[in-house]
């Protein structure tokens, strides 16, 4: 069976020997739990292959609502939403092969709520990961109300725009319907002094042919007189 990552150190109590010794210096079961609990991270130990947590420290339990037997009896698929688990237990294995050593994801606390974490992982020689969680809701939520700024303001840049595009093409229409007004009266105006001219000659020739209808029904007047004497006689 894989020893855990505490088992090594309260070996230190028994035998008054260092736990570990990582480089020059001397880790002991004090100094490894002071490491641990004096982490502002939660921090979960999780056996390789069971995925079964081994050690939480109090900032996790605080974190997720658990005590740390009640932790211990948990295991990876248990603090994470139904929707995501299999992208995370994805995460999760790419974190031990050592291909992956940060994720964000959503972890469920024991009261049912949700809070968005960020994952930093190191996998030990004695087949545990050790996951440092960091708390990011509140980042999260930041950068949720900034992308909601964003689309509100590109909506109304864009209703802006639209309104602007709107009135530029009333504008061109209006400066179209001026010209054609102005062109308009032009043409009449040159158009209408022939007309005027040709509404004179008109009436000189239709006084004109007034008169020469007077003149013959006259005539016609005279020679009927005539006709009529001529045959009296």
């Amino acid at each position: 069976m894989r020893e855990s990552p505490l088992k090594t150190c309260r070996k230190f109590r028994a035998t008054g020997r260092p736990a570990r010794v990582v480089g020059n210096f001397k880790v002991t079961d004090h100094l490894y739990r002071s490491l641990f609990e004096g982490s502002r991270a939660g921090i979960l130990v999780a056996d390789v292959q069971a995925r079964q947590f081994r050690y939480a420290n109090q900032v996790i339990c605080r974190m997720l609502g658990y005590t740390e037997d009640e932790l211990l009896r948990l295991g990876v698929a248990n603090i994470h939403p139904p929707e995501i688990l299999e992208r995370t237990m994805g995460a999760f294995v790419e974190m031990v092969n050592g291909t992956k050593d940060l994720v964000e994801t959503r972890c469920v606390r024991k009261d049912g709520s949700v809070l968005d974490v960020s994952i930093s992982t190191t996998v030990t020689g004695q087949g545990h990961v050790i996951g440092s969680f960091i708390d990011i809701t509140e980042r999260k939520q930041a950068e949720q109300t900034l992308r909601e700024w964003n689309q509100t303001l590109e909506s109304r840049v864009a209703e802006r725009t639209t309104e602007l595009q709107t009135r530029q093409t009333e504008l061109e229409h209006a400066h179209r319907l001026a010209l054609i007004s102005e062109v308009s009266v032009g043409i009449i105006h040159q158009i209408g002094q022939p007309l005027c001219a040709m509404g004179a000659n008109l009436a000189v020739i239709k006084t004109k042919l007034s008169a020469c209808k007077l003149k013959s029904r006259a005539t016609r007047s005279r020679r009927v007189r005539t006709a009529r004497r001529s045959g009296a006689r």
